[in-house]
Formats: C-alpha cells, structure tokens, sequence
C-alpha cells in the first residue's frame, strides 16, 4: 500500500502473508516493508495498516505483526537523533 501526493511517494506498508507454525495464518510486515517521509505524519502508517488489515482478515489472516522503525525523534536519546 503507498502513500501518494500526486506522483510523489510519501510512504509505504507492504506485509507477508504466511502459513507460520506457531502463528497459524500471519501477516508481517518487515522493518523494510515500512517507510514515511521525514515530514509526513506518523498517524500515516495507520492509515496505511488500516487500509491493509481489512483484506488481510477477509483472507482469514487475523495475526498481525508490524515492525515500524521508530518515527518521534523528541523520543530518541540526546545525541543520537
């Protein structure tokens, strides 16, 4: 799923749709299956989750896991941002 201004690419979620032994029917999405541009809002990416999940529950994948790299840099240790 991509988040467009126009044709301009502004974010993405792109997640694996898998048969996993101890999770059964599961969707990741990998550290980098997710990306935002520095200056959209992080509220995006739940945006994007929400337009992702319907599908993937009509398909019977109800465990979900998303790994998104940490996007509030007030958040980070001094010195490291």
């Amino acid at each position: 799923m991509a988040l467009m201004n126009g044709s301009e690419l502004r974010g993405y979620l792109i997640g694996d749709k898998m048969d996993d032994p101890t999770w059964g029917r599961c969707t990741w999405v990998r550290l980098a299956g997710c990306a935002l541009a520095d200056d959209e809002n992080v509220e995006s990416i739940r945006d994007l989750y929400a337009a992702l999940a319907a599908p993937w529950v009509k398909d019977g994948h109800f465990s979900h896991f998303v790994v998104a790299p940490a996007a509030d840099r007030r958040c980070c240790m001094p010195g490291l941002c």
